[in-house]
């Protein structure tokens, strides 16, 4: 769970100058920062903000780059191919009539869905200057709307108590206002039976139960056990010191195990059968997941057997399934936290935190290590009325990594999961596919990864690749001679009609690797499948992680079959051309 911490690596300068206060965004160590850098000087928006002191209002400018600088690898793609379409239509106007004065046009709409719009204001809270009163008020009025997630209706957990004792042993008193309950939409959460204001403490967990790697391996320094771990990776050693904290005889880790699910029941791709694995097919989901499945069997056989016996008390071996349910609690529950130490953020478990459920509105703010009562805190971001659920946002994920993972996807955001693809000339000592490569390189507009979705089937950049990836010699001399716009419009008639060709096929080729039907027919099967009674059935019922699979293959279809229609009307429409 990567959370809001990780968005935006920026720093503030809130050096008062008069009358202003001067916000400066730093780009050095941000993802794809070169694009965004671009992004910013074309949209005129600098990384430079002088701020009136008294004024009312978060200025767009701010909350426009805050927004490009906070944009996923997806979520940059379609800005620039939006952008691209504007210059396009620029280009195309004046041409048509060399005396029009095209106006520039709104290129996008920042910010780019509800992640992004988050991230604009938690950046925003962060990094606003405290002398700039007013503008925080009004940035605190816009945030508290945006973080208010819907709270369905709940009732009392069987656990609750349990989790109740938990706390009441372990818990300081201002985190024992949380109780366990299940909600319709998430199921087992957190609820809150208090109000909650901004900055109030939601839940407070002690040093001493929290679980990381770096401190296995500082409790295990000078034992025999040390060298064994040298070589294994973070999250397989915080797996490990999870089974050694449960096999303690009196641990706190030893009770809270009664709360956290079973290895059966954890939403994690080392749970799913062939039924899940057999949906995906197809995809690169599916490879993904029986690769991870196959090098948790080695990490298992290889890595297990030399350090159960010497790390666990009473020595002795460990099997295969106790192994995969403490791999699956790191992958699903573990949290990146900053100790403050210099390390940067490791994976930590963290008992009753961890059954903090996701929502891209979440009040809640990413957890801070507090060094004054050696605890790390949860505080709200945003007020929390008395009776809601509490929920952490995960991180900007994309579908397929939520779904791998968690086990669950964002309904919030299903309408742009992309379909993804890389297209770039191949690997060759060829001077042409070499010098292709170096185009592509230097333009900084293009990308080896593209993204099909329901509202950018066809994306200019794809094309523009396309157009450089199926040029021949001749053209490609004369491209770079010219210095055409790849994502302008066509270079020739062939070149566009091979381009129309063969991403019709690709796309088509994709289409039909996906099992089962039509999109319409999966959610058939899944409308179905709400109707049938699981007293009267229970093997008739589609397993939960079935039916998230099938949601999530439904939008791969719609946008892949949208893809293939516009690609075949592009054929065409270059067919008839030439």
């Amino acid at each position: 769970k990567s959370m809001d911490a990780a968005t935006v690596d920026q720093e503030t300068i809130g050096q008062q100058h008069g009358e202003t206060v001067s916000l400066s965004i730093e780009l050095d160590e941000l993802p794809h920062a070169d694009d965004k850098a671009r992004l910013l000087d074309e949209l005129g928006l600098g990384t430079e903000h002088a701020l009136p002191v008294d004024a009312d209002q978060v200025p767009d400018g701010l909350r426009d780059a805050l927004a490009i600088v906070s944009l996923t690898e997806h979520e940059l793609y379609g800005v620039l191919c939006d952008l691209a379409e504007v210059r396009s239509c620029g280009a195309r106007a004046t041409s048509s009539n060399p005396t029009l004065q095209v106006r520039a046009l709104p290129a996008v709409r920042l910010p780019v869905g509800k992640r992004n719009e988050r991230a604009v204001h938690v950046q925003i809270h962060k990094r606003l200057p405290e002398t700039a009163v007013r503008m925080r008020a009004s940035a605190a009025a816009a945030r508290h709307a945006f973080m208010r997630p819907p709270t369905t209706a709940s009732k009392a957990d069987p656990c609750g108590p349990k989790l109740s004792n938990f706390i009441a042993a372990h818990l300081p008193a201002d985190s024992r206002t949380v109780e366990l309950r299940i909600y319709k939409d998430t199921g087992r959460g957190l609820g809150t039976t208090r109000s909650l204001a901004e900055g109030d403490v939601a839940l407070r967990i002690p040093s001493g139960l929290l679980l990381t790697a770096p401190r296995l391996r500082a409790r295990l320094r000078g034992t025999s056990v040390e060298a064994e771990l040298q070589d294994v990776d973070d999250d397989t050693a915080l797996a490990l010191a999870l089974l050694a904290a449960c096999a303690e005889p009196v641990s706190a880790w030893t009770t809270y195990e009664a709360l956290m699910p079973t290895a059966a029941e954890m939403p994690h791709y080392s749970s799913w059968g062939e039924a899940e694995l057999e949906a995906l097919d197809g995809t690169a989901l599916a490879d993904e997941a029986r690769a991870a499945m196959a090098a948790l069997h080695e990490t298992f056989k290889i890595i297990v057997p030399r350090v159960a016996g010497k790390l666990f008390e009473g020595g002795g071996l460990i099997s295969f399934e106790r192994f995969r349910w403490a791999a699956a609690a790191v992958a699903t529950r573990a949290l990146l936290v900053d100790f403050g130490d210099g390390e940067g953020k490791v994976g930590t478990l963290v008992p009753v935190a961890d059954m903090l459920n996701h929502h891209v509105r979440a009040p809640l703010a990413s957890a801070h290590f507090d060094f004054e009562s050696d605890s790390l805190i949860f505080s709200a971001a945003a007020a929390v009325p008395a009776g809601s659920q509490l929920r952490l946002f995960y991180g900007p994920l994309p579908g397929a990594e939520l779904l791998l993972q968690y086990g669950f996807l964002d309904t919030d955001a299903l309408d742009a999961e992309a379909v993804r693809f890389d297209v770039e000339p191949p690997d060759s000592e060829d001077e042409s596919e070499m010098l292709k490569k170096a185009v592509l390189l230097a333009c900084g507009r293009y990308t080896a990864s593209h993204f099909v979705t329901i509202a950018r089937p066809c994306s200019t950049r794809l094309l523009g690749a396309l157009r450089l990836c199926l040029l021949d010699a001749e053209g490609l001399e004369g491209l770079v001679a010219s210095g055409v716009d790849l994502e302008a419009g066509p270079i020739n008639a062939v070149n566009e009609s091979m381009v129309w060709s063969v991403l019709a096929q690709l796309l088509q080729q994709m289409r039909d690797n996906l099992p089962g039907g039509s999109a319409d027919e999966d959610e058939a099967l899944i409308l179905k499948d709400s109707t049938l009674s699981t007293d009267l059935n229970p093997a008739a019922k589609l397993s939960y992680t079935l039916s998230i699979i099938l949601k999530w293959r439904i939008c791969q279809k719609r946008a892949l079959d949208l893809a293939v229609d516009c690609s075949r009307r592009g054929e065409a429409a270059a067919v008839a051309s030439f």
